[in-house]
């Protein structure tokens, strides 16, 4: 194939024998012209642009090739060959990361679309509001299955400060506090071996008092 390419006559004469500020103009247009695309490879330049070294100013473009290496060798200056157009860029490489986020944005987006969204976000919050009564529903069976004597409703209350409406409680295996309390003996965090001072245990077992007062077991 050829690496020629088409180049208007105005503005090979304006390159050539035009004025400076005419072959700066033709310079830039001639650029434009090298860097649209075409089916060949990069090839063989085309033609050169020659730059004082010294300063950097462009000098001007060389297109016959023969005189090429007065240039090359000359430390005066620079030469900057044009083709018929730019180098390929490799293809940016994306991380697994952000493929993998590219392909769970796609699913979630496709099930929005499935559930009737336009969008995603929508489609997050009706999941959002579907899965808490199913989160609830598990905190509370985990409640029977530790305290079986316990009602939920109540130990969700005095976990949470609430006064609830008073049922009857039965304590099957009181915490240590509890223990201490009945023995007349103080309970401070500090001397709690079970729970700690910090542990969250320590808020589940003053909801467990706190059941236990408001619902002392029947004599």
């Amino acid at each position: 194939m050829s690496n020629l390419i088409s180049v208007p006559r105005d503005l090979a004469v304006d390159l050539l024998d035009g004025l400076r500020i005419t072959q700066e103009r033709a310079r830039k247009e001639l650029r434009a012209l090298l860097a649209k695309p075409a089916e060949q490879g990069q090839g063989e330049p085309v033609a050169w642009d020659i730059y004082w070294t010294d300063n950097g100013d462009f000098y001007f473009t060389l297109r016959n090739k023969e005189r090429l290496f007065k240039y090359t060798d000359d430390a005066d200056f620079r030469v900057v060959p044009l083709y018929t157009r730019p180098a390929e860029q490799p293809e940016p490489i994306s991380s697994t990361s952000d493929k993998y986020k590219a392909e769970l944005y796609d699913e979630v987006w496709q099930l929005a679309r499935d559930m009737g969204f336009g969008n995603v976000t929508d489609a997050l919050m009706k999941l959002k509001k579907q899965t808490a009564p199913v989160a609830e529903q598990e905190r509370r069976q985990m409640i029977i299955e530790r305290y079986p004597n316990v009602d939920p409703l109540q130990y969700e209350a005095a976990v949470n400060g609430l006064a609830a409406a008073p049922v009857a409680v039965v304590l099957s295996e009181p915490f240590c506090r509890q223990k201490l309390a009945a023995e007349g003996k103080p309970y401070p965090r500090s001397n709690c071996a079970v729970c700690g001072p910090f542990s969250p245990k320590w808020r589940e077992c003053d909801a467990m008092i706190e059941a236990a007062r408001l619902n002392p077991p029947q004599q």
